[in-house]
């Protein structure tokens, strides 16, 4: 397997039960069991009894707080900066009110990998079935992580969810295809 490389993951937004943050850190964990370098940095804002329960959860699975950052809230410029030196954007979000996600395709336009829940717009977002996890487990993000690293894939995958948000997602193309549905609709 090619492990020569430290995996740099990452989550940002609210840390909350319903974005399963939990998951994340389980995601690092099956990582690390399957022998790869991993670490895990986590911006966002918490509540102080979710922060402890994530605590606990590192604990009893025995991963280092080397390994899992809690940087907090963070401007966009530090999150950007981040991003930059990041390999995979993990978000399982079970979110009711989910729809498209500022941080999912903000992580697309840095070229993070995605790897999603079924969540809100998350599959027709990344445009790729195998970025996309039907149930929220842990060990099946995992998985979608270490089948890109073991074929080699993740430059393509990180072009490709880029171009993605290049061709569809900047304010210039959202303003364009607007402007499409209103000559078609004959309203201006």
């Amino acid at each position: 397997m090619p492990k020569d490389k430290v995996l740099q993951l990452v989550y940002f937004g609210r840390l909350s039960p319903t974005k399963n943050v939990d998951v994340v850190i389980l995601t690092l964990k099956y990582l690390l069991d399957a022998q790869y370098d991993a670490t895990l940095k986590l911006i966002g804002g918490y509540a102080e009894d979710y922060y402890l329960l994530l605590h606990r959860l590192m604990s009893v699975e025995g991963i280092s707080e080397e390994r899992v950052q809690f940087l907090g809230s963070k401007p966009m410029e530090y999150i950007f900066e981040v991003l930059s030196q990041s390999h995979y954007f993990i978000f399982p979000s079970n979110e009711p009110k989910e729809g498209h996600s500022n941080a999912l395709t903000e992580a697309m336009a840095m070229g993070v990998v995605p790897i999603v829940s079924n969540a809100g717009f998350n599959a027709s977002i990344c445009g790729m079935p195998e970025l996309v996890v039907k149930d929220i487990n842990p060990r099946v993000f995992a998985e979608k992580i270490i089948k890109i690293e073991e074929t080699g894939r993740w430059q393509d995958v990180s072009m490709y969810v880029h171009n993605r948000f290049k061709d569809n997602y900047t304010e210039e193309n959202a303003l364009e295809k607007i402007k499409e549905v209103a000559i078609r609709l004959k309203l201006i």
